[in-house]
């Protein structure tokens, strides 16, 4: 639109008057609860599995963003990590505890922030990896897992049944959305009314010929 960029010339962003109108937009808590109620499914949280696991890489992260190059490693070092991850499963299925192995020998970057833990529902990660943790039992660990990253040992740590996330922990977003709305409406007849007074100031600043 002409007249938006020439009040972006002007310094006034497109996110300003957005700002400027939703500062005058309030939702009643009884709107935010109505939303809530008549789109009940839009708050449905799905199934999902907690887990941990041990990972032994096969692959070169660095690689996975490099075209045309495969991220594999040589055969050598994956028969290698086949056989620590073999040597691990036995050390778990001899008793010695899940997180202290993860610690000591996951490949797993992100290993120190999260100790191997992961929360997800159906459809998040690898089917081969995903299909494994939802067919395990609370407490039972699987075999050794194999992916298109590496080789995992999965222990599963909880099943969360579907549930609804209450109104009190999606209020702000819903309000947040509605705010939107009322303000993309708005939004024309706000550049019409900003548009005549800038002709209207023109017309006044105008010399008489």
């Amino acid at each position: 639109d002409g007249f938006l960029a020439q009040l972006i010339e002007r310094g006034i962003s497109e996110e300003v008057l957005n700002r400027e109108l939703r500062a005058k937009i309030v939702v009643a808590d009884s709107d935010v609860a109505k939303f809530y109620t008549d789109n009940p499914t839009r708050f449905d949280q799905p199934e999902m599995v907690r887990i941990a696991h041990i990972m032994k890489l096969t692959i070169d992260p660095s690689k996975l963003r490099t075209p045309n190059v495969k991220p594999d490693l040589a055969d050598d070092v994956k028969k290698a990590k086949r056989a620590e991850i073999e040597k691990l499963l036995e050390r778990v299925r001899n008793g010695e505890d899940f997180t202290k192995l993860i610690l000591e020998a996951s490949d797993d970057p992100d290993v120190k922030a999260n100790k191997g833990e992961y929360t997800f529902p159906r459809g998040r990660m690898s089917p081969d990896f995903e299909t494994a943790c939802f067919g395990l039992k609370p407490g039972e660990i699987s075999g050794i897992v194999s992916t298109k990253l590496g080789l995992h040992i999965i222990k599963h740590l909880e099943t969360i049944p579907v549930r609804k996330i209450p109104l009190e922990k999606v209020k702000d977003n819903i309000r947040d959305a509605l705010v939107q709305t009322e303000v993309d409406k708005q939004m024309p007849a706000y550049f019409d009314k900003l548009k005549t007074e800038a002709e209207v100031k023109m017309l006044r600043t105008t010399p008489t010929p």
